[in-house]
């Protein structure tokens, strides 16, 4: 495996979400939670360990989805699963803003979620945007068939609305599952999650709201696709969705951190390379996924939840502590520009451009990283002198999804120290 090795003069950092952005976050997503409690009060965490842990099993394949639909785990998934899965839209949002920044400038922002959910990702976006300082109305088509969840979700935008100061134009419609692209999982009972694309091609060749700037699809695909023809029915989906998009717009597909859904999502984005898709972010490797030539390798991002009392005490009580949030995404967007090329821009950064995929390893001359490099999975090793003024601070900033440039390349080798590790999951 190729090493890079920085020093401190070499290093420019481009973290997603920016500097003036990131302190408006964690107060917003406390309102949030308090504006959703008054409107869904949140039973004792003690009563819903079970739910929790029910949900993360179900998620984690260890039980049929069939028992997901139940009415007894809706206030798990209001009350910790919601907001918990709801920060994972915004470093693909941030990306997405990075590489066109004149969609704040919109006086209406046009976004479908697909498979809405309980609003953790159209309350994230609301927030997000919120953050940003945005002024304008946001138009949101949110399609959820499963009518136990309207309420919530309908609530959970409402509350995200109110808590960011944005005015919004909803309309909520709940889809069938003859509507998807491709037939469902056969392997997954119970049907409940369906994909519902309005046709812009129609006579009279639809209308602008069937236009989007955004379009949203968190925890979904994976739950309705087959895994053996996953990556086909991504094709296709990904086809009809980009005919919905604006100009400058994006399609954001988020997923869980599982092994299989994440290599499913990268193999995903590898048959989108070869057509004439841009695939915005998060990748930088110009090749297959380094992640999927191994037979254990996946990639994902984390970023972190703000600390919230009730979600602690429910977090600690079920062993699911969510302080931080596994999660792997594509942003397909039109146009040919990545968040990469517009980050070495805003950062002035160098023409070698690695994303970390791992944290932090302490090593005995500094730190080391596993980073996605374009010619392919790279070791990032940060020499001990970073310890010190500065550098301390660039690597305590560093975190999984950081793009970093700099002013070398990779060389081939590796030292004796850095030959035992196996993975980035390690």
């Amino acid at each position: 495996m190729n090493q890079i090795r920085a020093n401190a003069a070499d290093l420019r950092l481009a973290t997603a979400i920016p500097d003036a952005v990131a302190p408006r976050l964690e107060p917003l997503f406390l309102a949030f939670l308090k504006e959703f409690r008054l409107r869904h009060p949140a039973p004792a965490a003690e009563t819903l360990v079970g739910a929790v842990e029910r949900i993360s099993a179900i998620y984690n394949r260890r039980l049929d989805e069939s028992s997901f639909a139940r009415r007894a785990l809706l206030d798990a998934r209001r009350h910790f699963f919601m907001p918990t899965d709801l920060p994972k839209v915004w470093i693909p949002l941030a990306e997405h803003l990075a590489v066109n920044p004149d969609l704040l400038q919109k006086p209406r922002i046009s976004v479908l979620d697909l498979g809405a959910g309980a609003g953790a990702c159209a309350s994230g976006l609301l927030l997000y945007l919120g953050a940003c300082g945005y002024k304008g109305t946001v138009q949101l088509r949110l399609d959820e068939p499963d009518p136990e969840l309207a309420q919530s979700l309908a609530d959970a935008v409402a509350s995200a609305a109110l808590v960011a100061g944005l005015k919004t134009e909803r309309l909520c419609t709940s889809q069938s599952l003859e509507d998807l692209p491709s037939s469902p999982n056969p392997d997954r009972k119970g049907g409940g999650s369906a994909l519902a694309l309005p046709n812009p091609d129609r006579k009279g060749g639809g209308s602008s709201r069937d236009r989007f700037d955004v379009v949203l699809c968190q925890n979904v695909v994976n739950e309705v696709f087959a895994p053996e023809t996953f990556v086909d029915q991504g094709l296709d989906l990904v086809d009809r969705v980009t005919r919905l998009l604006t100009v400058d717009g994006a399609f954001i597909l988020v997923e869980p951190a599982l092994m299989m859904p994440s290599r499913r999502v990268s193999q995903l984005r590898d048959r989108l390379l070869t057509s004439d898709y841009n695939v915005q972010a998060p990748c930088v490797c110009q090749g297959p996924c380094p992640e999927t030539t191994t037979r254990a390798g996946y990639c994902f991002h984390t970023i972190r939840v703000p600390s919230d009392p009730y979600l602690q005490r429910l977090g600690d009580l079920s062993a699911l502590r969510r302080h931080e949030v596994n999660f792997c995404y594509l942003t397909i967007g039109r146009g040919q520009v990545t968040y990469a090329d517009r980050a070495r821009e805003l950062c002035a950064g160098g023409p070698d451009t690695s994303r970390l995929i791992s944290h932090p390893q302490k090593r005995s001359g500094g730190y080391m990283f596993f980073a996605c490099h374009a010619t392919g999975l790279v070791r990032l090793w940060l020499p001990r002198h970073l310890d010190r003024d500065d550098g301390l601070v660039r690597v305590k900033r560093l975190g999984l999804g950081s793009l970093v440039f700099l002013d070398q390349g990779p060389r081939p080798g590796a030292d004796d120290d850095d030959a035992t590790e196996s993975s980035p999951q390690d």
